[in-house]
């Protein structure tokens, strides 16, 4: 499907940068929210105004809904799309190709999101969606149908990611 004077419909995708795979979404989000934000601290002070203190930047966050829907077909939704999405929140499992489980793999994935244009190296101008890597901070899931054995067939999922990129990236708490 393409819109007149335009290419075919890109679907979002969000992408494992860490190990292979990916989850393409059914429907693309009707919107997203990305957010950037700084934090500062009041200090005590007489007057009505405390000073601020600036204690740095946070990353920035990307919010959406992905909607899947697979009645047509009875498959189980979590199956299909909800499990592979929410395993990029899990940690990984040790490296398929060496068997272990590095130090540095003891955390969930780095994803991309991608919505249209070359992918994660491309030009920034060739993407829908502002470049973003992170990692997926939360999957909130409300299934809404079910078939009459208890499949559920229709699920909505809130994903919050947190930007992160490899020189940013540390595993455990804060030195």
């Amino acid at each position: 499907m393409s819109v007149k004077g335009h290419g075919p419909l890109e679907k979002l995708t969000l992408v494992n940068l860490d190990r292979s795979g990916q989850v393409v979404a059914q429907y693309n989000p009707k919107e997203f929210q990305l957010d950037k934000a700084a934090s500062w601290s009041p200090t005590a002070s007489r007057g009505d105004q405390p000073e601020l203190t600036f204690q740095g930047s946070n990353p920035r966050t990307l919010q959406l809904e992905l909607f899947f829907d697979t009645y047509e077909t009875g498959e189980d939704v979590h199956e299909r799309y909800v499990g592979p999405l929410q395993e990029l929140a899990l940690v990984m499992p040790p490296n398929p190709a060496t068997g272990r489980s590095d130090e540095a793999d003891k955390r969930p994935p780095r994803v991309a999101v991608i919505w249209g244009g070359a992918g994660p190296g491309g030009p920034a101008g060739g993407h829908r969606l502002p470049r973003f890597i992170g990692v997926v901070e939360s999957v909130a899931t409300k299934y809404t149908m079910f078939l009459p054995d208890g499949t559920a067939v229709r699920a909505t999922c809130a994903i919050k990611l947190l930007e992160a990129d490899r020189a940013s990236f540390r595993v455990g708490a804060p030195r």
